[in-house]
């Protein structure tokens, strides 16, 4: 080649789509049914007709088609909007061909885009960026693209339509012109000019003799002509589907041998016989450890459902399983070692790996981490930068196969808050980069997502230490109203307006939701200050009795250094009544606040003050509920309106009955958190580790004795939780009120009005019916607990902590003899420890750093000293158990009586406009009418004298 053919070449650019062709000729049907389903995803055309570029044989590649889905709407013969959807090799639709003689200088594929969608280019045209003069693999190729309607009146076709596009010189591909021409609906024919010489002229007249309609393009006059259909057979073309590929062959033999099994049995038996693992109890399991490991969790529904993230879900248990008890299941074919690296083998090829059990929505971490590290064997331990989204614009975007899901515009809003927000916080919390693509979604979706999402992100705990977190994190509030603010307008612009409605997106974050958030990290805070503060006791005690190496126990230089660490501001005392004049005075200016009445008491809703602290947003959130009651009565059957002095009396009045209750509790979080308070209870503790090392006590036997302290109040924890939850099974089985359904709850309800003849509880189970069943299952749950503390309550207590202790010391005696036979270290054994205990106490390697235990190698001893000093604990936790205790350890949202509530009141309470009567649905915001067995006597909701104008 001569230099200057060289530099020519050099200079030429390669043509796109060229390189798109090139892929797909050197590609497996496989990659080929890939690329194709990309390009249908991100709505451009597909390669319809391929000639093949050695032998120039037609190839029709429908197996590449075979994924591809199409949704339109259209208007029937009564003008009412009907959806389809169909796979798109099975859509019977008319087709419009295009094709040109001669070259001509109207873009032909421009013109098609400008038909099908005009602000995206379907078809690559000559104007498109990156384009080029010469290509050398599209000449000949037939691309076709579709057309769905949206069933409005602007839409420039009523059907589903067809376009295809033959690349080059249509008289340079007779057999594609031929076929073409015979299957479409419509020809169209762009001609540089009319001439009875051209060369094609014999082809433009056969055409135009032709059957079907024929639109001819010549320097913008367009002629067309209408005839009759014809169909020809057309035998050499290569229709290339499955049965073409020995893989695509095979794979399908083996999916319908599959479904061949699966077919016999329904959905759920087929679940319960190859799924065994994600049954009921998996879920109930599931629940239980997410109640061990977060103040509350809503259950969740067993969806009917088979796919590969089940089977992938089920060799994850397996894997659990196994791994848990050290050996392989019997009838496991192959070692369940084994199980991570296929998972890994999956993962490199392109299919994903579940990290969190959507239906249990449960992460399983020893699987997890098995198949990660195989990962790495295979891949290297590479920077991974962590991308979370939508899977069908991952999907597009990275070639990924991510399992699509469907969500139904009359669905949207059913699903539950707690989930999506779950789901939410999991997957952002991960991510380095969130995208969320709101363009063409459901409005009020929308809304519902950007809301998720903020609140998901504004969860995050960010690692931000320095002195400028706070104007960080408000800078960092700012700047993200600022972006959804802008995405909503630009999301508004696509979408249809009516009148002059301005887009805007709700402000998520008031004062009050800042201050909620505060709240939560200054608890975070204090807990990590809590074990820092316990940290450095320890060294300080430990340091200091190897510097006096046993010469005296210098009590005074260790207090001296206990005041080094209590200089943390304390936490301040609350004044409940100066928040609420503040609140008040917020909302109306113009009224003195000196002065209020007792009125009435509501019940306070818990806000967990003694775990979290109090914050002014508890009050305002009474404050609102109050006002929302007020507001219901006033709208009530007898119309009128109160004065601001009577709300503001009211709230005064409400606050001052609550304020001993929020004040008892802010102490209790006082008592439990003060970094003051906290070091002065510590000091004892840490004076005795301090005596112990003075005397030489072996490190090992002090590391047993700081274990088991820190393991006392998670054990309280779980001792309090479990007999929480076998109190509520038992007054299920055993309360005769408890042990139906909801109408026998009402039966018991209504004996006891009967019986009490307060007029009061009946007008308050008439008008508030749930408040009422929840104020009547507290009372029967306080009572049971009362009269059978000492024959059910304390012998589940004991029992309870008998099976943890017992659980704990086979932990420990496990974790010793995994160290000593792999000769591993105390991390290791730390390691084994927590992970034994996962599943039944909150605690794990994170509580106890900053403790130094790289002394620590008798295991034997330290074994021993656990299992004394829990016998020693256990004894202690006993020893409290009282019927005053026992409702003030409970946490506030995970009691029996909460359960209850719960389980009853999960339900319909809409009641009839008539007579009141209560909807008997058990089902909350359930589709179809309400209903009720009987309604209730005319005049229970009142009466309304229209001739009484006074």
């Amino acid at each position: 080649m001569s230099s200057s053919n060289k530099r020519t070449s050099q200079c030429e650019r390669i043509h796109p789509m060229d390189v798109q062709m090139a892929m797909f000729h050197c590609a497996d049907g496989f990659l080929k049914q890939l690329m194709v389903t990309k390009l249908s995803q991100c709505q451009y055309a597909l390669p319809l007709l391929i000639p093949d570029p050695f032998t120039q044989q037609i190839e029709f590649p429908l197996w590449t088609f075979r994924q591809i889905i199409k949704s339109w709407k259209m208007r029937n013969t009564n003008n009412e909007i009907i959806s389809q959807t169909q796979p798109i090799y099975k859509a019977e639709t008319p087709m419009v061909f295009f094709f040109r003689f001669s070259s001509v200088s109207l873009s032909k594929s421009q013109l098609m885009n400008s038909l099908i969608n005009e602000k995206h280019n379907t078809f690559f045209h000559r104007n498109c960026p990156g384009s080029s003069k010469t290509r050398v693999l599209m000449n000949g190729v037939v691309e076709i693209a579709w057309f769905c309607p949206s069933g409005k009146n602007t839409d420039k076709f009523t059907d589903c339509v067809a376009f295809c596009n033959l690349h080059g010189d249509a008289g340079d591909h007779e057999k594609q012109l031929q076929i073409l021409t015979e299957i479409a609906s419509v020809n169209v024919v762009l001609l540089p000019r009319l001439d009875r010489n051209d060369r094609h002229a014999a082809k433009i007249q056969k055409l135009y003799k032709h059957s079907k309609p024929l639109i001819c393009l010549i320097a913008e006059d367009i002629s067309t002509i209408k005839k009759r259909k014809n169909h020809l057979p057309f035998s050499d073309l290569k229709i290339v589907d499955e049965e073409d590929d020995d893989d695509c062959r095979r794979g399908r033999e083996e999916a319908q041998q599959m479904m061949s099994l699966l077919e016999k049995k329904s959905l759920t038996e087929n679940k319960e016989s190859f799924l065994p693992h994600q049954g009921k109890l998996w879920h109930q399991w599931s629940q239980k450890n997410k109640e061990l490991h977060r103040p509350r969790a809503d259950e969740t529904e067993m969806e009917i459902a088979f796919g590969l993230e089940h089977i992938m879900r089920e060799i994850g248990q397996i894997y659990e399983s196994c791994s848990s008890v050290r050996k392989n299941k019997k009838d496991l074919q192959i070692h369940f070692s084994s199980l991570p690296g296929f998972a890994a083998e999956m993962m490199i090829s392109g299919f994903p790996l579940e990290l969190m059990d959507g239906d249990a929505a449960h992460v399983p971490l020893i699987w997890i981490s098995a198949v990660l590290d195989q990962l790495i064997q295979k891949l290297g331990d590479q920077r991974v930068f962590v991308l979370s989204g939508k899977s069908t614009m991952l999907n597009a975007m990275f070639g990924l196969q991510f399992a699509r899901s469907f969500h139904a515009a009359e669905l949207a809003g059913k699903s539950t808050r707690h989930h999506d927000n779950e789901l939410a916080t999991f997957v952002i919390g991960l991510a380095n980069l969130t995208l969320i693509n709101i363009f063409g979604e459901n409005p009020t979706e929308t809304q519902d997502i950007l809301q998720i999402v903020v609140q998901a992100i504004m969860r995050i705990k960010k690692n931000v230490t320095d002195i400028t977190a706070e104007e960080k994190n408000e800078e960092g509030r700012r700047r993200l109203q600022q972006t959804l603010d802008e995405m909503t307008k630009l999301a508004a612009k696509d979408e249809p307006t009516h009148g002059t409605t301005k887009p805007k997106l709700l402000k998520l974050e008031t004062k009050y939701s800042n201050a909620m958030m505060d709240t939560e990290n200054k608890k975070k805070k204090t807990d990590d200050q809590k074990t820092h503060h316990e940290n450095t006791l320890y060294e300080k005690s430990k340091e200091l009795a190897l510097k006096l190496n046993d010469k005296t126990n210098d009590e005074e230089t260790l207090k001296k250094d206990v005041k080094k660490i209590k200089d943390n501001p304390p936490i301040k005392d609350i004044d409940i009544m100066r928040d609420v004049r503040e609140i008040l005075s917020n909302i109306n200016e113009s009224h003195p606040l000196d002065h209020w009445r007792d009125i009435f008491s509501v019940m306070i809703l818990s806000f967990n003050i003694s775990k979290m602290g109090y914050n002014i947003s508890y009050i305002q959130q009474l404050t609102d509920y109050i006002k929302r009651r007020v507001t219901e009565h006033e709208e009530g059957p007898v119309k009128y309106v109160f004065k601001d002095e009577f709300f503001m009396d009211l709230v005064l009045s409400i606050c001052k009955k609550v304020n001993e209750m929020i004040t008892d509790q802010h102490r209790l979080f006082r008592e439990a958190n003060d970094p003051v308070i906290f070091v002065e209870k510590k000091r004892e503790q840490y004076y005795s580790i301090f005596q112990k090392y003075c005397h030489g006590v072996s490190p090992s036997a002090i590391f047993g004795e700081i274990i088991c302290q820190k393991l006392k109040e998670p054990i309280e924890q779980s001792v309090y939780k479990k007999t929480t939850r076998d109190l509520a099974d038992e007054m299920r089985s055993n309360c005769e009120s408890l042990n139906g359904n909801r109408s026998n709850l009402e039966k018991h309800i209504l004996k006891t009005l009967a019986e009490e003849e307060d007029f009061d509880r009946y007008m308050n189970y008439m008008n508030n019916p749930r408040d009422h069943f929840n104020n009547f299952i507290r009372d029967e749950v306080s009572r049971y607990i009362t009269q059978k503390f000492s024959v059910s309550v304390l012998p589940k207590m004991k029992e309870n902590i008998k099976l943890l202790q017992q659980k704990i010391m086979k932990a420990a005696h496990e974790s010793t003899e995994h160290v000593q036979v792999n000769s591993g270290d105390v991390g290791l054994w730390l390691k084994i420890f927590t992970q034994q205990l996962s599943d039944e106490l909150i605690f794990s390697e994170k509580d106890l750093s900053g403790v130094k235990h790289d002394d620590v190698d008798d295991f034997s001893l330290l074994e021993d000293v656990i299992r004394e000093e829990i016998t020693i604990i256990m004894v202690d936790i006993s020893r409290r158990f009282n019927t005053e205790t026992f409702p003030s350890k409970l946490n506030s949202k995970f009691r029996p009586d909460e359960l209850l509530i719960d389980h009853f009141c999960q339900c319909c309470w809409v009641q009839c406009p008539f007579c009141k009567a209560t909807c008997t649905n058990t089902i909350e915001n359930h589709d179809g009418d309400h209903s009720v067995p009987f309604h209730r006597v005319n005049g229970i909701n009142g009466m309304d004298d229209k001739t009484i104008t006074n």
